[in-house]
């Protein structure tokens, strides 16, 4: 899935021109690509090795609850919630060390302009909505399947 979102993300790029720098055609396309490749890249990293370092656990648990927005407020918070090793619910530090990591480190290969305040909020709430639509498709994905196999 993350392959998936790392190519549309490129070709949403490429298709709106962002950043208009890095032109169009085959040579922005893979610019466009290598960025969000190495993005992503930054951001697991961090994410893995901050996880590993504080022994909590980055897998997403599905909601134990049957209610639709229950389970919608349990998706998109387990950006900020975690488990750690004893099954006690913490911040979820490395996740959003590792969108952080990610968004800032992305910036040095970016136009200059791209290194604002503005730019760099809007970067981390980019990456926390991609993240939440993530875990929603995850927390209503065996819902669907089993809707499908029924038919």
């Amino acid at each position: 899935m993350a392959g998936f979102g790392v190519a549309s993300g490129a070709a949403i790029a490429q298709w709106r021109d962002d950043p208009t720098e890095w032109g169009q055609g085959g040579e922005g396309l893979g610019r466009r690509l290598a960025h969000r490749i190495a993005r992503s890249t930054v951001r697991e990293t961090c994410e893995s090795a901050g996880a590993a370092l504080l022994r909590h656990d980055v897998r997403y648990i599905p909601s134990r609850d049957t209610r639709f927005l229950p389970r919608v407020t349990h998706a998109v918070g387990a950006n900020f919630v975690t488990l750690d090793r004893n099954g006690n619910r913490v911040f979820h530090t490395s996740r959003l060390a590792g969108i952080l990591a990610g968004v800032l480190v992305s910036r040095y290969w970016m136009p200059d302009r791209y290194g604002s305040t503005y730019r760099i909020s809007r970067g981390i709430g980019i990456q926390l909505g991609i993240s939440s639509a993530y875990n929603v498709l995850r927390e209503f994905t065996p819902d669907l399947k089993r809707a499908l196999h029924r038919r």
